[in-house]
């Protein structure tokens, strides 16, 4: 399998286990569903690795100087 594929498999038992711990709270209180909601931190934590880390964008793009093909601009000397 692949790691995307993995990675989506784990987030996917992550919300399922959240879902179901909301359900089982509202039916048994907090402390009968308090394992299901740690199961789904514990899912989030490990999608949270798979995932690898997040790529900042460039703050300032490069500016572009105009020319096309990256041509140089001829220049005199005065």
């Amino acid at each position: 399998m692949s790691r995307g594929l993995i990675t989506q498999i784990v987030f996917a038992l992550t919300v399922v286990a959240f879902i179901i711990g909301v359900h089982q709270t509202m039916l048994y209180g907090f402390q009968q569903s308090y394992f299901i909601f740690m199961f789904s931190l514990a899912g989030f934590f490990g999608y949270q690795l798979l995932r690898g880390p997040v790529k900042k964008q460039a703050e300032a793009p490069k500016k572009d100087s105009g020319n096309p093909k990256g041509k140089k601009k001829n220049r005199r000397k005065a």
